[in-house]
């Protein structure tokens, strides 16, 4: 591990446990979900495209966007993307966007 890397596990255990409440949360009824952070729009933040254009959240207003933190090294991140597709075919016609963030190192 280089000097400057941090251990990554937290950030896939992060994201598994925020997948997990997010498909928990899509199938409860709205009025019990309970946010302070519910009905409030996100802060805008660009990510950076392996091709083509960068991805602005401020692109998919009115849409529900799924961010996913993932790395090819992660097992459970590539076994959880069988899961995402399946739920964007479910619901990518109602407006469900997912967004994936490689967290691999770029050296």
């Amino acid at each position: 591990m280089k000097a400057d890397a941090r251990p990554r596990w937290p950030l896939v255990a992060a994201a598994a446990v925020s997948l997990t409440a997010l498909i928990a949360t899509l199938s409860l009824p709205a009025h019990a979900v309970k946010s302070p952070l519910l009905g409030k729009p996100a802060a805008d933040f660009a990510l950076k495209a392996v091709a083509g254009d960068n991805a602005r959240l401020s692109e998919h207003l009115g849409e529900v966007v799924v961010l996913n933190f993932w790395a090819s090294w992660c097992g459970p991140c590539r076994e959880q993307m069988p899961r995402l597709d399946q739920l964007h075919a479910t619901y990518g016609s109602a407006g469900l966007v997912l967004l994936g963030m490689n967290v691999d190192d770029d050296t």
